[in-house]
């Protein structure tokens, strides 16, 4: 199936001004825009790199670096199961971010009206939120990019949240729902997150831990939430490439590549490994908990091209929104991308 089709155009308008309009279409959802913004950074680069670029439009909530995180550049093939089903968002708002320290510190935070048009794919719920997210490289030697020890923390606070539903698929575009609380209404919700990334030359670890709590219309309370930590290592050259000013990762470049005279070889191969947890069994809504172990292999025969396989092994129980799902599945998943 046809996972991700993207089309954009993007560009610079009177030097400080950034605009970007980025189409979605694939086999699984309805097509839809997905970044639909203007930017403005001329406050950064003419005044002090401490003040914010402020971005405008349909954009990202700043929750998790596994969110933060462009789908091209993740490890595996699809996010965390806790971050599809709690942290992934994008809405109409208005967002402020920005590095300073020499880029060892970030700062993201914005104000949005969550599902105020049809123009988002992802998110639940309605009503305002603020959410934001700050990272810091407590250790990051100079002269070494493959070398950092990031930790990072989100919040988001929404209120008047109604019509909210986590539900989640076992990490594999395409899968069925496995875990579902269908939807409810509640008076404010919080989301909280916490993150580590531990990089050291071809070695990599990873983990988030995500916690939703939401105070429902009787004014009981409900928290949702899960976790997931992951290793990876690069058989061959390079690294994981770290974006110190987003405090994400962004796309790999081999060393050697196929197809090219001036650097020919095999590209860049990884072997990573993942385990995640989702728990959705909170009353009175009951979703389900899920555990889901995945390894995985990446080639990257050129910067722009990939071809991933996972193996994922999902155990789900207490499954009480979605008939039939408890049990232990086993999936393979196959994976080619191409950017241009």
């Amino acid at each position: 199936i046809i996972r991700r089709s993207r089309v954009y155009i993007e560009g610079f308008v009177l030097r400080y001004w950034y605009f970007r309009a980025r189409f979605n279409w694939n086999l699984l959802r309805e097509p839809s825009f997905q970044d639909l913004f203007i930017e403005y950074n001329g406050f950064r680069d003419r005044v002090s790199e401490w003040l914010p670029i402020i971005r405008l439009g349909q954009i990202k909530e700043p929750m998790s670096v596994d969110w933060m995180t462009g789908a091209n550049w993740t490890t595996f093939a699809e996010r965390a199961m806790v971050t599809s089903a709690i942290a992934e968002s994008r809405q109409l708002g208005v967002r402020f971010h920005g590095a300073f320290f020499d880029k060892r510190m970030t700062y993201q935070a914005g104000y949005y009206r969550i599902n105020s048009a049809d123009l988002s794919e992802e998110g639940l719920g309605t009503g305002d939120a603020i959410t934001a997210r700050v990272t810091g490289l407590p250790w990051a030697p100079k002269g070494s990019p493959c070398r950092y020890l990031h930790l990072g923390v989100s919040g988001s606070i929404r209120w008047d949240a109604q019509e909210v539903r986590y539900q989640a698929v076992p990490e594999s575009a395409g899968g069925p729902y496995i875990v579902d609380t269908g939807t409810f209404s509640g008076k404010n919700l919080q989301i909280l997150g916490a993150e580590i990334i531990y990089g050291r030359d071809r070695f990599s670890f990873q983990a988030e831990a995500i916690l939703s709590r939401i105070r429902l219309a009787d004014d009981e309370v409900s928290h949702y939430g899960g976790w997931y930590a992951q290793a990876s290592y690069f058989i061959t050259k390079p690294c994981r490439s770290f974006r110190r000013r987003l405090g994400a990762f962004g796309r790999v470049v081999p060393e050697r590549t196929i197809l090219c005279k001036a650097r020919s070889g095999a590209g860049a191969w990884e072997v990573a490994g993942r385990i995640s947890h989702l728990d959705l069994d909170s009353q009175p809504h009951k979703g389900g908990e899920v555990y889901n172990l995945t390894l995985g292999l990446n080639w990257y025969a050129r910067d722009n091209v990939r071809i991933t396989l996972n193996a994922m092994r999902t155990t789900v129980w207490g499954a009480s929104g979605v008939a039939g799902a408890d049990g232990t599945m086993t999936t393979l998943l196959l994976r080619f991308q191409y950017n241009l």
